[in-house]
């Protein structure tokens, strides 16, 4: 047992084509030979093409890697996009800090991703694809960051959080984007109008959801917000 260092270097092949196994599939084969619980995947020295992880690098082969970790250090300014599926059902990532550089990431980037509980958010981040974070099951906390303006399709759906916050600078939302989570009874919502954003089911099959707080808006309404993003709030109030 024990932790160790790999330290990629060169350019990344396409790793959606057949018979091309992802990166994380090769570090867990090889660990699995010698016995390693914990490997720390160095990106620094990568020669990323047009500044992107590409799709499927790192996504779950065929087997569960579960029992197994990977940390990702990543370069500063080199990353800007995370295409789709790069992490892809990739159990064995527990917690990740995406780069500030990063502002795009592609639909189902990190899809069911379930046994990541630690995730940060690029500052600069700006657009979130469908399904990118969908059915992260042991994610305890989900923090949105002000840069973000455009939402996907089920891009957080089906987690287990209690609280998410919406910036004021979302304005757009894909369909069903916060939905099936159980565990949801408050929303927080940093923009002034429940029209900002044009969307009817964001919240939909959220059962314990209750609770929208909106900082910014005086007095508001029960009547105006309480059924905001899709949602079926008893209680709305400013804090």
């Amino acid at each position: 047992m024990g932790s160790y260092r790999v330290i990629f270097t060169g350019t990344p092949k396409d790793y959606t084509q057949d018979g091309v196994d992802s990166l994380a599939s090769l570090i867990y084969d090889a660990a699995v030979k010698i016995n390693v619980s914990s490997v720390d995947v160095d990106l620094k020295n990568i020669d990323f093409k047009n500044g992107a992880i590409e799709s499927s690098m790192f996504a779950e082969g065929y087997s569960s890697q579960e029992a197994f970790t990977l940390n990702f250090i990543f370069p500063e300014n080199k990353i800007t996009t995370i295409k789709s599926s790069a992490f892809r059902t990739l159990s064995s990532l527990k917690q990740i800090a995406i780069p500030d550089s990063v502002t795009v990431i592609e639909q189902e980037a990190f899809y069911y991703c379930y046994k990541l509980e630690k995730l940060t958010l690029s500052k600069n981040l700006k657009t979130i694809g469908d399904s990118a974070f969908f059915s992260l099951d042991s994610l305890k906390e989900l923090i949105i960051p002000d840069s973000v303006t455009s939402i996907g399709i089920r891009t957080f759906a089906n987690l287990l959080i209690k609280e998410v916050s919406i910036p004021a600078s979302v304005n757009t939302l894909g369909s069903s984007a916060f939905a099936g989570s159980p565990n949801l009874s408050t929303v927080v919502y940093y923009g002034t109008s429940p029209d900002t954003i044009n969307n009817k089911d964001a919240l939909s099959f959220c059962a314990k959801l209750t609770t929208l707080i909106l900082p910014n808006v005086q007095s508001p309404k029960s009547e105006e917000w309480k059924n905001f993003l899709g949602g079926n709030f008893t209680e709305v109030k400013q804090n």
